[in-house]
């Protein structure tokens, strides 16, 4: 893995202490109400009528940000299936034979994911590689001849 970039090296060391706030506070669970107390509270009508306000006043405010505020955070990134099919390829040609659900370890986006899956489809369809076995017990081997 990579060095992390200074865009992210910032915003970890920015959010890292905020990280400790209110990691060691316990709260108080309720406690037991004693049987035929009566519980009596007094509030004015206009206190009421404030904290309501209040309480509207803040839904308001924590509305969803528009999807524009994350477009230089989270970065949609296709993973191409060509690079995939070869990355595939040459990991069956170093290792001979692996397990079908290990081809998709070592994926880090979503996106790769989808790319391992078709590029898995091409590769078979084009007689590159051949699965054998069950569905919990899959291989692949690739089947491509050295001269290519």
């Amino acid at each position: 893995m990579g060095m992390p970039t200074p865009r992210i090296r910032k915003l970890t060391e920015r959010m890292g202490p905020m990280s400790e706030f209110g990691r060691s506070i316990l709260t108080r669970g309720p406690e037991p109400m004693k049987r035929g107390k009566v519980y009596e509270y007094d509030q004015e009508p206009g206190d009421l009528v404030i904290a309501m306000q209040e309480v509207l006043d803040r839904r308001g405010q924590a509305e969803t940000p528009p999807l524009r505020a994350f477009d230089e955070i989270v970065k949609r990134e296709p993973y191409p299936v060509e690079r995939k099919a070869k990355e595939l390829v040459e990991r069956l040609k170093r290792n001979g034979i692996t397990r079908f659900l290990l081809l998709f370890r070592g994926s880090r986006s979503r996106s790769e994911l989808v790319a391992t899956f078709m590029a898995v489809l091409e590769l078979c369809r084009n007689h590159i590689i051949r699965l054998a076995g069950s569905a919990a017990d899959c291989t692949v081997t690739c089947q491509e001849t050295e001269e290519e």
